[in-house]
């Protein structure tokens, strides 16, 4: 929906020279052996890691009159501090008001090499944890995927009426519409006393017999309904499967119609579907309601209709307030995560839903509220 970049430009984040030192963060309270504590400050200005690392460096150096090291992992995004030769650093936490900005957050009693307790710098990563919460909340919260994706064969029940609402939208292509479905293939096991079972998944065929799989054939090896056919009947173990109509013979078997666990032991035929082959025609197409208008009323039968479409917002035309109410959001909680988790290193969002529900600001709730989908 937003992409990371301008969530970051939103939040006043960047990769590069992301460390501002300024009078509110630019002293570490640190002591040297038996010398008394002292406040370290660090040039005010803008750096990245290792610039910064390098004055940390500067400033240990003149405090304590020594030749330290200090170096930064961009990798860990966590500082290293270094007594030279076997002396040690200790540091006091509070106090020191330029702590979290090189990622010390408690006490450290003496110690040759002192580390960041947390990672420091661009803090992207946090971030990117809101961003991802609040988008997967956004299309949860109002019941769509906003994001343009591609639905194959999404089932929706008859509404008794001559309307029909997908469950996404604005809707930017409509390849097929069905209603009904066909018996494709047949397939039995012909064993006994024993279990067997078949099922239909989203990549292709299980077959599984006395508790375990006995094959597991691809739609995208087994392209066609007589490739998949022979294939089961390659298989020994008693599996049987046979065309229900030559005229199938070249359909794609990935039209097949998921089930799952289907019985087909001591010869039980079962059959496997597809969306009946004769598409719909006549009907017109609400894109921004993604409503479908028939000439005639649905059937009233669950899971019958059969619908492959594009919906949803490519990054050009996904609402202005809609990625207003995204970026306002992850801001929200960005800056609960520095108020509330003081020193903490991660945010837990819980049962992130429910949690997300309760501090979602009024604003962003408003903007959501209008593009809920309505439930029929």
């Amino acid at each position: 929906m937003v992409s990371s970049s301008d969530i970051y430009m939103f939040l006043g984040i960047t990769e590069e020279n992301y460390f501002t030192i300024t009078a509110g963060n630019d002293t570490l309270i640190i002591g040297y052996n038996a010398v008394a504590a002292k406040e370290v400050g660090i040039a005010d200005g803008t750096y990245n890691g290792a610039d910064l690392a390098a004055a940390l460096e500067t400033a240990l150096d003149a405090a304590f009159s020594i030749t330290s090291t200090v170096a930064y992992s961009s990798t860990t995004r966590k500082f290293t501090i270094t007594a030279p030769g076997s002396n040690t650093f200790n540091y006091t936490h509070s106090g020191s008001d330029g702590g979290l900005t090189f990622g010390l957050n408690q006490d450290h009693a003496a110690a040759i090499i002192i580390t960041s307790d947390i990672a420091a710098g661009a803090p992207t990563e946090i971030v990117d944890i809101f961003h991802d919460a609040v988008e997967s909340f956004a299309n949860s919260y109002c019941r769509r995927a906003f994001d343009s994706a591609s639905y194959t064969r999404e089932k929706y029940d008859g509404t008794g009426t001559r309307y029909l609402f997908l469950k996404n939208y604005p809707i930017t292509a409509l390849a097929r519409i069905t209603i009904g479905t066909a018996n494709a293939i047949r397939i039995r096991n012909t064993s006994t006393y024993t279990k067997a079972s078949v099922s239909v998944a989203s990549t292709g065929l299980v077959l599984s017999k006395d508790g375990s799989t006995d094959s597991t054939l691809l739609f995208a090896t087994y392209t066609t309904m007589t490739l998949l056919v022979a294939a089961i009947n390659a298989i020994g173990s008693g599996w049987y499967a046979e065309l229900e109509d030559s005229s199938y013979a070249s359909f794609a078997s990935s039209e097949l119609i998921e089930k799952f666990g289907l019985s087909c032991i001591d010869s039980n035929d079962i059959d496997l579907k597809i969306p009946y082959e004769g598409a719909e025609y006549n009907f017109d197409v609400i894109a921004n309601e993604g409503r479908i208008i028939f000439n005639r009323d649905l059937p009233t039968n669950s899971q019958c209709i059969f619908v492959d479409y594009t919906a949803g917002y490519s990054s050009s035309t996904i609402p202005d307030d809609l990625t207003l109410a995204i970026k306002v959001f992850v801001r929200n909680l960005y800056q609960k995560h520095n108020e509330e988790t003081f020193g903490v290193n991660n945010f837990s969002l819980g049962d992130s839903s429910a949690t997300l529900e309760r501090v979602m600001p009024s604003e962003v709730r408003v903007i959501l509220n209008r593009y809920k989908r309505r439930l029929v």
